[in-house]
């Protein structure tokens, strides 16, 4: 379904219906609740195939999510927003869909278990039988994902230096403003699978 989704460029309107002009607003005519509902499909969608992350992250949408934070009053830090034009992003829940769509343009962290066991050093039996059984696990773990989207992003972005360094000097400081900041308790509670940690695998 995503691929025909995306062949269907379904994907590419999505993303224009999301696009912001320089004072942080949307450049369309979509309603808020409208604007937000196409970011979560594009999270979804990214979520589900590394292909749609990819053409999301060549097609720019890194420079959309930068002006949303950028933009956004509650971060005083950032908000620059022109006062006579309101900005999309006003309250966490929308905060929450923007975020979880920087998360899904990364690659996911590795599982903490299976790097501390391939790094141990095998003495024995047991030694070879744990690192074997770390590595079943996270092999598990991939085919019950069904989906290669991890080591396929992952290998995309260490392809492609220059969108590395796009994503880390654009969002990189705004998403650690947004860790760093009060209202990150505000959407931390749906959101315990995200963490600036993510960044590492950059």
């Amino acid at each position: 379904l995503l691929e025909q989704l995306q062949s269907a460029g379904l994907i590419n309107q999505a993303q224009q219906l999301i696009s912001i002009n320089g004072g942080g607003s949307s450049s369309t005519q979509t309603s808020i609740a409208t604007y937000f509902g196409m970011v979560k499909l594009l999270s979804t969608c990214a979520s589900g195939s590394a292909a749609i992350a990819q053409q999301l992250l060549k097609a720019g949408v890194v420079d959309t999510l930068r002006q949303l934070l950028a933009n956004c009053s509650m971060l005083t830090t950032t908000g620059s927003a022109s006062p006579t034009v309101a900005p999309a992003l006003r309250t966490a829940d929308q905060l929450y869909e923007v975020m979880t769509l920087v998360h899904e343009l990364l690659p996911a962290v590795p599982d903490a278990s299976d790097m501390i066991l391939r790094d141990l050093p095998v003495q024995g039996t047991g030694g070879t039988a744990a690192a074997e059984q770390g590595a079943g696990s996270s092999a598990a773990a991939t085919a019950a994902d069904g989906s290669d989207k991890p080591s396929e992003l992952k290998q995309f972005l260490q392809d492609d230096s220059e969108m590395v360094m796009t994503i880390c000097s654009s969002l990189l400081p705004l998403s650690l403003q947004v860790c760093g900041n009060d209202i990150f308790a505000c959407i931390l509670g749906p959101w315990p699978n995200m963490s600036p940690m993510r960044w590492n695998m950059l």
